[in-house]
């Protein structure tokens, strides 16, 4: 429903890929590898911690706002106009 945003590489993402491609070129016994490695280890640590661990979806944010103005337009008119059916039934399932 949504269009996704183009992700362009951060300076820290571009980071990371420096020290993988550093990494094909080395020796796996080095020194120079280890370091490299334990680099990478931190950067990929910090990019954790900077980004965050979920965003919901518009789409999913748009459902539910949308099921909750349909519960409260049906609660506000049963209070108004007593009806004997289920009119909940009319929202939608959560999955």
């Amino acid at each position: 429903m949504f269009l996704k945003k183009e992700n362009k590489p951060t300076p820290l993402d571009e980071a990371i890929a420096d020290v993988f491609s550093a990494l094909k070129g080395l020796d796996e016994e080095t020194e120079e590898y280890s370091a490299a490695a334990d680099q990478l280890i931190k950067l990929m640590k910090l990019k954790k911690d900077v980004e965050p661990s979920w965003i919901p979806s518009p789409d999913v944010a748009l459902s539910a706002a949308a099921n909750i103005a349909g519960i409260l337009l049906i609660l506000n008119h049963e209070r108004i106009h007593v009806i004997a059916t289920k009119a909940l039934g009319f929202v939608g399932k959560l999955r």
